[in-house]
């Protein structure tokens, strides 16, 4: 059983970053919602046995340390204002274009998450270990799905449109952002992918309409 979790967790990041770089990779931009609903079904089912083996493996200071920095950096508030930042001080239209269609993404991402998380209401991992288990409308659980994770999927693919050669780069900081979550016991595998999936869809909206899909308008 061990070996087995050994080898699916091993595979986590590489579907995190399998399902959201296929689009990059192939000519379309499209993620296959089937095989990410069969990826996300797969990791609710083993979610469980992954925190398991997360809780009798984070004992390195090391490792802590570092999940802690990359839990801070990669803030959905930390990514707000490090992309509002760039867009008022950017050296090109362009850019600024760019950073901004990035700062309405978070901003969408953010509403999403928030209502998704409450509707859900599901238990953190950390409050499953004191035999605290919920999964249900809510206003007191709101592990389901991970803002940090959405939110850096959602800004990691509005850039990777902006410096298409550095796409590995920014869906590899994304990833290490969720896999972060996940160590700190303060998202379900799960959590993280959906929130990804979830970054990834309205950050493809928002390059495609030039507005966030949660941005209302009013006309007189």
């Amino acid at each position: 059983m061990m070996k087995k979790l050994v080898v699916l967790l091993s595979m986590t990041p590489l579907c995190l970053i399998s399902v959201l770089l296929l689009p990059g990779a192939a000519r379309s931009d499209e993620v296959d919602p089937l095989a990410a609903a069969l990826v996300l079904g797969g990791l609710v089912a083993v979610d469980d046995d992954i925190n398991e083996w997360v809780r009798n493996n984070n004992n390195s200071n090391t490792v802590d340390n570092i999940a802690e920095a990359i839990n801070f950096v990669g803030s959905p508030v930390g990514l707000y204002l490090g992309t509002w930042y760039a867009e008022h001080n950017a050296g090109s239209k362009e850019a600024r274009e760019y950073y901004r269609l990035g700062r309405k993404a978070l901003e969408s991402t953010g509403v999403a998450v928030i209502g998704l998380k409450y509707a859900t209401g599901r238990s953190r991992p950390s409050d499953e270990k004191n035999g605290d288990d919920h999964f249900g409308p809510s206003l007191d659980y709101d592990s389901f799905p991970s803002g940090h994770s959405a939110s850096a999927f959602a800004l990691a693919k509005v850039m990777s449109e902006k410096e298409p050669d550095n796409k590995k780069l920014y869906y590899g900081a994304a990833t290490l952002v969720g896999l972060s979550r996940i160590y700190q016991e303060k998202h379900h595998t799960s959590d993280v992918f959906a929130g990804a999936l979830l970054g990834h869809y309205v950050a493809r909206y928002t390059l495609k309409h030039k507005r966030g899909p949660l941005e209302w308008r009013v006309h007189f």
